[in-house]
């Protein structure tokens, strides 16, 4: 994994739009209005246009004692060398899903919880049937219709995961570790987007087909609009803003 992510960093680091003659400026930016912009509270910027590209975060759950542990996240788990004995994912979107699998066929115990009563949603149901079979077949644990509550650090270093079932009754799962692949929230926080007339919504930035924001020199792609939080498709929506 390190090695593909280090692949695609040689192409489209900072040294390559540097030698395309890209200026690139290491920063924190926030808008002033719809043409400048403040960079760490002392540089002023304008332009024209403007394409805001943040991405995203992960979305913490409401989970009582989740800030008392060590939990991992998709912005997190690539840095560790070696691999947990078991673990817990929270959350059966794509991310969830794709790393149960991928772990438990590296040898990991996993254990995969999802609050709804099917893992992947939002997909084609009798092909997330099939996959759900096919994922218990191979040892993953899923649990559906399974709400997490409280998690806790044991006394041998383990976690223990209390949940609640659609029925009322508690269930706990134990691993070694906990990944939250839950969703995630558009990196605008400190964007001071209000002085520009830009409107959001609760998954992020509200832009039209042309990924056009409701500010008419200001575009916007990929995890930030938060329609779908897949890297290809943040892809497409940036070769749609670059080329409006």
């Amino acid at each position: 994994v390190r090695s593909v992510c280090q692949k695609v960093y040689d192409i489209h680091s900072p040294d390559f739009f540097i030698c395309s003659e890209v200026n690139v400026i290491h920063g924190t930016a926030q808008f002033v209005d719809n043409h400048t912009i403040l960079i760490d509270g002392t540089d002023l910027l304008t332009a024209d246009k403007f394409i805001i590209a943040t991405g995203s975060t992960p979305k913490i759950p409401p989970i009582k004692g989740i800030h008392d542990i060590e939990y991992l996240t998709a912005d997190t788990f690539f840095s560790y060398d070696e691999l947990p004995h078991s673990m817990i994912i929270i959350g059966a979107g794509p991310l969830g899903t794709e790393l149960a699998a991928a772990l438990n066929r590296l040898g990991v115990k996993v254990t995969l919880i999802m609050k709804y009563g099917v893992i992947l949603p939002t997909f084609d149901f009798e092909l997330v049937e099939l996959l759900m079979a096919i994922l218990s077949d191979e040892g993953v644990t899923i649990r559906c219709n399974v709400e997490a509550r409280v998690v806790e650090t044991q006394q041998d270093g383990s976690i223990a995961l209390h949940c609640v079932n659609k029925y009322g009754a508690t269930e706990t799962y134990y691993a070694d570790s906990l990944f939250l692949a839950t969703n995630r929230r558009a990196r605008t926080q400190e964007l001071n987007l209000p002085v520009t007339g830009i409107k959001t919504f609760h998954r992020g930035i509200i832009v039209n087909e042309y990924m056009q924001t409701t500010a008419n020199n200001i575009f916007a792609c990929g995890d930030v609009v938060g329609q779908y939080i897949l890297s290809r498709v943040a892809y497409y929506q940036a070769r749609i803003a670059v080329h409006n």
